[in-house]
C-alpha cells in the first residue's frame, strides 16, 4: 500500500512538472514576449514619427537609435508597412518545447516615405532621415547593422 501511495505521488509530481513545461511556462513566456514586441513596436513607431516631425520642422538630417535587447535564444523581426503606416514586430524565442512567435503592431505618422528591409534582428536599429538623389526627395530609412563597424587603422 505504501508503495502505491509513493508511486502515485511520484506520478502526480511528474504530471504537474510536465504540465508546467508543456502548457503553463509557454503561456507565461508568450505573454512576456507579447509585451516585449509591443514595447519595441511602440518605440520604433514613436521614433519614426519623431524623425518625420523633425523633417517637417526643417531638420534635414536626423538619426534615432533604438536598442533591441540581444539574447542567444531570442530575436526580433521588424517590418515597416508604409501602406498602413504600421510597424510590425515579431519576437521569436526558442524554448524547450519549440519556437514561440508573437506579433505586435504600432501605428506611426510620416509625411515622407519610410523604407525598411523586411527583417531586422537584435541590436541597434537606426531610423535615419536621408536624401535620396534618385528620387530627388527626403525619406526615412530604418536599418539594422549586424556586423561590427571597422575602426580606423584596423
Amino acid at each position: 500500500m505504501e508503495q502505491a501511495v509513493t508511486w502515485g505521488a511520484i506520478i502526480l509530481v511528474a504530471l504537474i512538472i510536465s504540465a508546467y513545461i508543456v502548457a503553463i511556462r509557454p503561456a507565461v513566456v508568450s505573454y512576456k514576449l507579447e509585451r516585449e514586441a509591443r514595447d519595441l513596436a511602440t518605440t520604433l513607431a514613436t521614433e519614426i514619427t519623431f524623425v518625420a516631425r523633425a523633417y517637417e520642422s526643417g531638420v534635414l538630417s536626423q538619426v534615432a537609435v533604438v536598442e533591441a535587447p540581444e539574447s542567444p535564444n531570442k530575436y526580433y523581426e521588424v517590418h515597416v508597412d508604409e501602406n498602413r503606416s504600421v510597424v510590425e514586430v515579431w519576437v521569436v524565442a526558442e524554448t524547450l518545447t519549440g519556437e514561440i512567435r508573437v506579433k505586435a503592431e504600432a501605428p506611426f505618422y510620416s509625411s515622407i516615405n519610410v523604407t525598411s528591409p523586411p527583417k531586422l534582428y537584435s541590436g541597434k536599429i537606426f531610423i535615419v532621415l536621408t536624401y535620396d538623389e534618385g528620387t530627388d526627395s527626403y525619406l526615412i530609412k530604418v536599418a539594422n547593422i549586424v556586423a561590427q563597424l571597422p575602426t580606423a587603422g584596423g
